[in-house]
């Protein structure tokens, strides 16, 4: 390929980028039965940075799953900026950029990630979703099944997950 091919072909993979609007990583996309290949969906705009903001939808599979992408040597984040780390590390990286999650229903194949990821999480995040769903995500949080870490009052100091219904 000539030097002016292959520049041709820059400017139009440059163009492809810049018309694009989001950013979409399907980190699993099945209902079962590896725990690694739930649905789970990671989305940014385009013209920001993974880490200004990245919204998880749905999040049946999450950082195992997560793990797996980044071990591959041509990952799905090609354009995020990571420090020299381990891969665990990374997997924590883009779990702290993530600042929403917004699921669709309450079956364990959609937030089996959600419950799991909650032993790691930092900071207090909104999660979005239909009144019943987010009712069916407190049963999982319940203290018993898993440590009440969810709740609707957004002032709760111990819930890393703010509940926050879909209205329409």
């Amino acid at each position: 390929m000539s030097t002016r091919a292959g520049a041709q072909q820059a400017v139009q993979a440059v163009q492809a980028v810049e018309d694009t609007a989001f950013s979409f990583v399907c980190v699993g996309v099945s209902g079962g039965p590896f725990e690694t290949d739930c649905s789970s969906y990671l989305m940014k705009l385009a013209d920001k940075k993974w880490s200004e903001g990245t919204t998880l939808l749905e999040a049946g599979s999450w950082l195992g799953a997560l793990k797996n992408i980044l071990c591959e040597p041509n990952h799905a984040f090609f354009d995020a900026e990571f420090p020299e780390a381990t891969t665990e590390a990374k997997v924590e990286l883009i779990n702290s950029w993530v600042d929403q999650a917004i699921i669709s229903h309450g079956h364990l194949d959609h937030i089996f990630g959600l419950v799991l990821a909650s032993a790691v999480q930092r900071v207090q995040k909104p999660v979005y979703g239909l009144q019943d769903t987010l009712e069916t995500i407190t049963e999982a949080f319940n203290g018993r099944l898993w440590p009440r870490l969810a709740s609707f009052n957004a002032k709760d100091p111990f819930a890393f997950y703010h509940l926050r219904p879909y209205v329409y």
